[in-house]
């Protein structure tokens, strides 16, 4: 399942930067990945076609797929700029620490509690992600959503989480039940359609934290 995609706002232009950035102190570590944040240096050199700048900003050998994300690199920049509260729920890289490829992106698509999710949970979000063709079949999604799931909980006491799927998306719904979300409703969405919501809460949740990643 991919992060939604909608209609590309303007947005003003960031100070770049030439040098590689630092990490954040909050960068989502797991056996195997490094969720790293992508600031809005980096997702303006990608979104200008600058591979080789972006890559040296966000530190990972970064995939083709990414490249092609034009108009979610767009919608998340508009997002930063406007709320920098936003940051730390935004879009991050997914990052394999063996090999230093980008393998994916996670994120949530927004602060917590935000309106259009109160007739589902409250104080919950809504969290999306992706895992490029070459490295699907390897665990990755799986290891990547447990570490974004355990941030929010143990750094932001999140206790209920969403996401949603197209009913014809069998692998992601599978995917959503083996980390114990349960189908909550179904919802019409008036660019993507019909859309099941898949919650993770309660008990569920608190086994997903007490599995390793």
């Amino acid at each position: 399942m991919d992060l939604l995609y909608h209609v590309p706002r303007r947005f003003p232009e960031p100070s770049r930067q030439t040098q590689k950035e630092k990490p954040l102190s909050d960068e989502i570590k797991t056996p195997r990945l490094r969720l790293r944040y992508m600031s809005e240096d980096f997702l303006l050199a990608c979104h200008d076609n600058e591979p080789a700048l972006a890559q040296d900003l966000i530190g990972l050998k970064i995939d083709a797929e990414w490249l092609r994300e034009k108009n979610l690199m767009a919608l998340r920049l508009g997002e930063l700029h406007s709320d920098v509260e936003y940051a730390p729920w935004s879009l991050r890289a997914i990052g394999d620490v063996r090999t230093g490829a980008m393998v994916g992106h996670i994120g949530f698509f927004s602060r917590p509690n935000p309106t259009y999710l109160r007739p589902y949970v409250q104080d919950g979000v809504e969290l999306g992600y992706a895992v490029y063709p070459a490295y699907r079949r390897q665990g990755y999604a799986v290891e990547a959503i447990k570490g974004l799931v355990t941030w929010a909980a143990a750094e932001h006491g999140i206790e209920n989480f969403v996401m949603a799927t197209e009913p014809e998306n069998r692998p992601a719904i599978a995917l959503a039940k083996k980390l114990g979300f349960e189908k909550a409703a179904e919802h019409v969405d008036p660019e993507d359609g019909l859309e099941y919501v898949y919650v993770l809460r309660g008990r569920a949740l608190q086994q997903l934290l007490n599995t390793s990643p």
